[in-house]
């Protein structure tokens, strides 16, 4: 894990700089990338920000998602909801890979399990995170696994 923390440094009481960075465990320096700003860090992922566009890192310095959504939030129990220009936002796993499309209107972050979805025209659906995400490909059917 990493703390978030701000270094200032002052000479004759006077602040000559200051910046934003993150301190790992072993009390290691791991600083923010240049030209990035810090809008999070949630569920050990950096929700970075440059140019308008989000995206997100590890706390080793690997990026997951290259800042390309124009919409973005903070991991919530490993899950984190992104979108576009367009306004359709999808929801990725820690690793980026979608877990559910970009084809809803507005998706809440996940709790307890609990995800809900809007689409304007089915309206909300909730589904857990365990769950078939219902989409016009599967009618929004959930199959039963035998255990």
């Amino acid at each position: 894990g990493l703390t978030r923390v701000i270094r200032r440094e002052y000479r004759r009481g006077e602040l000559v700089s200051e910046y934003e960075t993150f301190i790992n465990r072993k009390g290691e320096e791991f600083p923010v990338p240049s030209d990035y700003s810090v809008a999070a860090y949630n569920c050990g992922r950096i929700l970075l920000q440059k140019n308008g566009l989000s995206g997100y890192m590890t706390p080793c310095g690997k990026f997951i998602c290259e800042p390309i959504y124009s919409y973005a939030r903070p991991f919530f129990e490993g899950l984190a909801v992104v979108g576009e220009k367009d306004g359709k936002k999808g929801m990725i796993d820690r690793d980026g890979n979608f877990v559910i499309p970009m084809i809803f209107d507005e998706i809440t972050d996940c709790s307890g399990g609990v995800i809900c979805l809007y689409d304007e025209t089915c309206g909300w659906q909730i589904v857990n995170k365990t769950a078939p995400v219902p989409t016009e490909e599967n009618d929004g059917a959930v199959e039963e696994s035998a255990e």
